[in-house]
């Protein structure tokens, strides 16, 4: 075989090595541009919704809000017209869009009116419903950390609200109806009802139990405190899943949390003078204190409320003294005997003290 042939054939090989590796270099080239341009892309237009587990949210008291985050400073302006809310995947109406406002910082505060889903007078998020949002940077108005931010398309707000005291205000204790007070010892305490308005973002948090609220009660008798499950209700008393007061708290929507001590949970007091101020006090005096009972236990001593029972005993009881008792016996010199029936026209004194009277209970008189 010819020498020449040989080294053609080992510089054909050689060219067809370089025209290879200068193929792959091109390519290798043309995967870092990319990369690059992703790069570029991203740090030009990649700032956005930020969708965590507790964010978007909408924990406001109005109940008729939601704070956004971005994934940076907050520059620019925003407005209504980049932002659809929707409840149930039906629109309503947004009626605002501010930067900071309820949570500075990132955020944006989406308004919103309910009405167009729940009906007049009800222009805030009931119970179960589903709230979405979405954002459109028109016009790129709104800049995160300088640049333009994302438009993003419809994702959940959530409502994690753990609750504190703020959420809390007192609205009556009072007779429940149809009940009449027990005030003769043993008092049996099942006729009295304690309610408190509630947030209405503690009803839809997600950490909303049927065992959220409770009332904790010093019965004042001096053995511990007993807590007791409120239940939703309306002004009455009465059970009711859907009775929602639009301004009860703060001009915030609230809910009424009812206790009602009845039944097996009725509380008995002693058959005894109420301590320490026996034998002139004749009533018990007990706390009424809200606790929140949802991720924490949050007791509002603040807005502790008290009531105080009548506990009234016989009236030759305590400072009470029956005159009747030491009459001697009959008949008297001065008696006339008459028969049953006949019309005797007489005059008694009455020289009997009675116990629990004003002078000596001003609390509670008799």
């Amino acid at each position: 075989m010819p020498a020449g042939y040989i080294q053609k054939g080992e510089k054909y090989i050689i060219r067809e090595l370089r025209t290879s590796l200068m193929k792959k270099s091109h390519t290798l080239v043309s995967l870092f541009g990319l990369v690059g341009l992703l790069f570029f892309s991203t740090g030009l237009f990649g700032q956005t919704v930020v969708v965590t587990a507790n964010d978007p949210r909408h924990e406001g008291q109005d109940q008729q809000s939601i704070a956004v985050l971005f994934s940076g400073p907050i520059t620019g302006s925003t407005s209504v017209g980049q932002w659809i809310v929707q409840i149930g995947g039906v629109p309503v109406t947004t009626t605002g869009a501010i930067i900071g406002a309820i949570f500075p910082g990132n955020y944006v505060t989406v308004s919103f009116d309910a009405t167009p889903v729940n009906g007049a007078g009800i222009p805030f998020l009931l119970p179960g419903q589903a709230l979405t949002v979405k954002f459109t940077n028109v016009l790129n108005t709104l800049k995160v950390s300088g640049l333009n931010a994302i438009s993003t398309g419809f994702v959940a707000s959530k409502n994690n609200w753990q609750g504190d005291c703020s959420d809390l205000a007192f609205f009556q204790q009072g007779i429940i109806p149809g009940k009449q007070p027990d005030v003769c010892i043993p008092v049996v305490e099942d006729f009295t009802q304690f309610q408190f308005y509630v947030s209405l973002r503690i009803r839809n948090s997600s950490l909303f139990t049927a065992s959220a609220i409770l009332s904790s009660i010093n019965w004042g008798d001096g053995n511990p405190a007993v807590g007791y499950t409120a239940y939703q209700s309306d002004p009455t008393g009465a059970v009711s899943a859907t009775y929602i007061d639009p301004l009860a708290l703060a001009g915030n929507p609230a809910i009424i949390a009812t206790t009602r001590p009845t039944g097996p949970t009725a509380y008995t007091y002693p058959s005894t003078t109420t301590p320490p101020g026996a034998p002139t006090q004749c009533g018990w005096s007990a706390t009424v204190t809200p606790v929140l009972n949802l991720a924490l236990s949050v007791s509002c001593i603040g807005l502790s409320q008290t009531k105080l029972f009548a506990n009234y005993d016989t009236d030759a009881k305590n400072t009470g003294a029956l005159t009747v008792l030491n009459l001697p016996p009959s008949p008297l010199p001065t008696s006339r005997l008459v028969c049953q029936g006949t019309n005797v026209n007489m005059q008694f004194s009455d020289n009997t003290t009675l116990n629990c009277r004003l002078a000596v209970e001003s609390r509670v008189p008799n």
